[in-house]
């Protein structure tokens, strides 16, 4: 009888352990879950400081609890204190599932933000958190970031989980910068460098509002101090050797003509030197890329490519001058021309004479720049060029 006994009570603790082993005690349908995919910062009305929450929530449609049933629904949630932390803690008591910020695949923040000390404190605050995700995208909004957030993307399951692409997208064609949480702090610890961040904001197309990545807003340190044009921004992307597809226009051979010129290549050589105790930069940017088109009625040469080249080079030129001359009266170095001259004289100088790069430095350096660009092929004008015309360089096929 003990032995029977002693079996069943070997049995029932068997049985105990099997549901033990396989239990998720706290489990959760997929109906009660939701994911904290954005975080926003903006400043009220009134000065007070708001954290909004961007949440993927998973919902499953009624009487199908198939998978193909199950769809995404969004949830704002905002908070609002005198004080930044004060409405981040506030939104944890708000939110349970904003304590999952490894989720988070965006951050947005509001141009009057950016511009207070209230940024450099959250950026230090979410750095010190282990599981954000180092390659969360950051973005600059002029806008109110709920507003933001409110836009849908399409062909995006969630507006949080879409802008990091519809930035990847922008860069592809040099529109805005395509900087990550990890590579923000990087510069903007790193002497001689003041770091860029995208610009997103709400236009208006067709009569409905969507969404834009354009543009860029630069940093000194962890404050915001002012935006630069796609165009200065593409100008830059040149100067830091990043390549993209832009469409680029300038003036034809006569009136009202003009010629497209589509980058692929993009090769920048700098050389710094110190010349009388001032810094001296020499750039050279070479462009590779097609004429994509040329509207007008001439008729376009093989001498007349080599024509274009020099154009083209020559307005591509006024550019970077234009960026240059500009990041110096802003007292920004987004370009980073300070580290090569803090690798050329070394720490100790740079200590000594460029402690305060960005607004004595900088703002002083005297700027060489070259351009050549070479046109690769042309692809489509208004009266194409023949393979006859480009081997011989005459006029008639």
């Amino acid at each position: 009888m003990n032995a029977m006994n002693a079996r069943i009570a070997m049995l029932s603790l068997t049985v105990a352990c099997c549901f033990a082993l396989s239990g998720c005690w706290d489990y959760k349908e997929l109906e009660q879950q939701s994911l904290l995919t954005g975080l926003g910062y903006d400043v009220g009305g009134k000065g007070d400081f708001l954290v909004i929450a961007y949440l993927d929530q998973q919902q499953g449609s009624s009487g199908d609890k198939t998978s193909q049933s199950i769809k995404a629904e969004t949830q704002v949630v905002v908070a609002r204190a005198k004080h930044a932390i004060e409405s981040y803690h506030l939104l944890s008591l708000q939110t349970p599932q904003f304590k999952y910020v490894s989720h988070v695949y965006s951050m947005v923040f509001s141009e009057t933000f950016a511009k207070s000390s209230s940024f450099a404190e959250v950026v230090d605050r979410i750095t010190r958190v282990g599981s954000v995700r180092r390659r969360t995208s950051l973005l600059i909004t002029p806008d109110h970031v709920k507003d933001v957030f409110a836009q849908l993307l399409p062909g995006a399951d969630s507006t949080a989980r879409g802008l990091p692409d519809l930035v990847t997208q922008a860069y592809l064609l040099q529109l805005v910068p395509c900087i990550d949480l990890n590579e923000f702090v990087y510069q903007s610890t790193l002497p001689g460098v003041d770091a860029m961040l995208p610009e997103i904001h709400i236009v208006e197309s067709n009569g409905q509002p969507v969404l834009k990545a354009a543009g860029a807003a630069v940093f000194h340190g962890l404050k915001m101090v002012g935006y630069l044009s796609p165009e200065d921004v593409r100008a830059l992307l040149w100067i830091m050797h990043k390549n993209g597809h832009s469409f680029l226009a300038f003036p034809g051979f006569k009136r009202k003509e003009m010629a497209y010129f589509r980058t692929e290549e993009i090769h920048t050589a700098i050389k710094t030197s110190v010349q009388g105790g001032q810094p001296v930069a020499d750039v050279l940017v070479q462009l590779a890329g097609t004429l994509a088109l040329y509207q007008g009625e001439h008729r376009l040469r093989k001498m007349d490519i080599k024509r274009l080249e020099s154009m083209a080079s020559r307005v591509f030129r006024q550019k970077l001058i234009r960026v240059v001359k500009k990041t110096q009266a802003m007292k920004v170095d987004p370009a980073g021309f300070g580290v090569l001259v803090r690798a050329q004289v070394g720490s100790v100088v740079w200590r000594k004479r460029y402690a305060h790069w960005s607004e004595e430095g900088y703002p002083r350096m005297t700027v060489h720049i070259q351009v050549k660009t070479h046109i690769n092929s042309e692809e489509a004008t208004t009266d194409p060029i023949s393979v006859q015309q480009a081997e011989s360089g005459s006029p008639q096929s």
